[in-house]
Order: C-alpha cells, then structure tokens, then sequence
C-alpha cells in the first residue's frame, strides 16, 4: 500500500472552504434568488456584495441586502456554529450618504441560517459612512446603482 502525502494545509482549507460555501449557497433561499454583484474586498479579505435585484427605493431611501461571505470561518458563540456569511439588510439614505443595518443573519457551515439581530423600522439610526470604509463603497455603489435604474 502505497501511502499518499497529506494535501498542504492551505489546499486543504480552500477545497473546505469551496465546498461549505457551495453546500450554504445551495442551502439558502435568499442566496438562491439573488443577483448578487461584488462591491470588493477588505483589508483581510472578506468579499462584499450587494443583491442588485432585490434593491428597492422609496425616495432618497434605498433597501439593499448585503452579503458578507468571511475568508476565514468565525466562530458564532449563540450557535456554536462556524460563520462563513453573514447577510444585511441594508437601508441606505443617498441623500446623506449614510446607512444603518435593519437585520443580520449568519449562514452557517451546515447552511441554517442564524438571526442575530432586528431593528425595527422607527428604530433605525442612519449614520454616515466613514471615509475609505467598506461601509462607504456599498453606500456608493447601492446609491450608484439606484440612481442609474431612476
């Protein structure tokens, strides 16, 4: 019997990786229906993207959902489960160029999906996005996006 050398760690993490996001994108209805279209990606590697067919407007307001697929697993201390996305929804003032998440969930390694918070509509605090964030790229290319479909 022949013995195989171990596949190196970082190969064996990207195929990991690969096929937990694939099992979550498969799992996920929200996932399934968007249109999702990057936005880009942070200091540590984490891809944003926003669901360019899901976006709505209500005057200088627009709701977007936001996914946020993680380059490295987190740990969701409620759960227990490993994090590889989480989803926004997003309301966007383009007037202000400011923003406020109305609810986040995570997607888990086995696809459930796990709410972690709701803000009620009323409650929301729309703040500014803070100059060179990830915050202000969404903001810009949400408003962007809006304005062009006007």
């Amino acid at each position: 019997m022949a013995l195989v050398p171990p596949e190196p760690r970082h190969m064996q993490r990207a195929c990991l990786r690969a096929t937990l996001l694939g099992l979550c994108v498969c799992l996920t209805q929200p996932v399934l229906a968007a249109d999702w279209q990057s936005v880009g990606t942070d200091a540590d590697g984490n891809r944003y993207s926003v669901d360019a067919a899901g976006t709505t407007r209500d005057g200088d307001l627009v709701r977007v959902q936001v996914r946020t697929e993680y380059v490295e697993p987190r740990d969701d201390p409620a759960s227990g489960k490993s994090i590889f996305v989480a989803l926004d929804s997003m309301v966007v003032d383009c007037a202000k160029a400011s923003f406020a998440i109305e609810y986040r969930e995570y997607v888990a390694a086995d696809g459930s999906l796990i709410p972690v918070f709701a803000t009620p509509r009323e409650n929301l605090d729309l703040r500014a996005a803070a100059e060179g964030s990830m915050s202000e790229a969404i903001v810009r290319s949400v408003c962007r996006s809006a304005a062009a479909k006007r």
